[in-house]
């Protein structure tokens, strides 16, 4: 094969390859609200009241939340309850929810 030829080849796969990448593609946008609001009423509130406030969307949630797609759902003295609803972009190479994101739960 001459020079060209395998040039022209190598061209050939890599177009083959990156049509197959863009045809499995997943996309998802995350928007977030700027944490700094929160912050700037920090000083002024109890954590438990802040944390009350986020769930009412009052304050700005963390912004990973968005990405983890997490919200708080119960507030008590001591203990806060999150939920969270993981989708495909949440997966590990095998198929099975990354560890990553429950350690963020923890």
């Amino acid at each position: 094969m001459t020079e060209h030829a395998q040039t022209q080849h190598s061209q050939t796969e890599q177009a083959q390859t990156e049509e197959a990448q863009t045809e499995h593609a997943r996309e998802m946008t995350v928007t977030w609200q700027d944490p700094a609001v929160g912050l700037a009423e920090l000083p002024q509130l109890s954590g438990i009241d802040y944390l009350r406030k986020m769930m009412a969307r009052e304050l700005p949630g963390p912004p990973i939340a968005s990405h983890m797609l997490m919200d708080i759902v119960d507030i008590a003295e001591g203990t806060v309850t999150f939920r969270c609803e993981p989708n495909e972009s949440h997966y590990n190479p095998i198929g099975m929810v990354h560890g990553g994101l429950v350690c963020t739960l923890l």
